[in-house]
């Protein structure tokens, strides 16, 4: 049984285990884990960035790196935020490097996936022994 397996099993909430989204969601943390086995914990979050955009180039996972989200308020824009990777114009990741993530990660990343309209978010921190204590989905509620 490899580590995804266990990511594999919170897959349903679309209702589609083979939905795009949920192919996406897989290949990404499919990423994540590989470059948390060959560098493990304790880097800045730049490393681990760096690191996925040459691990999703390898893997052909479309991505955008630090893209700008706008965030609008009554229809008047307000201001922007940055999101680490958009993968497949499907996806959103969050790069952590904290001691553990917290339920305001999650709060920000539902924040985050409607100032974008898309439905699935990854919060991973690489600050953990095991990557898969470390990986959170987040869907648009």
């Amino acid at each position: 049984m490899d580590d995804t397996s266990v990511f594999l099993d919170d897959l349903d909430e679309f209702g589609d285990m083979q939905s795009p989204m949920n192919l996406v969601s897989v290949a990404v943390v499919g990423a994540c884990l590989e470059v948390h086995r060959t560098i493990g914990p304790g880097y800045g979050k730049l490393v681990y960035e760096n690191a996925l955009e040459h691990e999703f180039k390898l893997r052909n996972v479309g991505y955008l790196r630090n893209h700008p989200a706008s965030l609008v308020y009554k229809g008047k824009p307000v201001g922007e935020k940055t999101m680490d990777f958009v993968l497949e114009n499907m996806v959103l990741l969050k790069v952590k490097t904290v001691r553990a993530l917290r339920p305001m990660h999650s709060v920000a990343m539902q924040s985050y996936l409607k100032a974008t309209g898309m439905r699935l978010g990854l919060i991973v921190n690489f600050n953990v022994k095991e990557l898969m204590d470390g990986v959170k989905r987040v869907t648009l509620q």
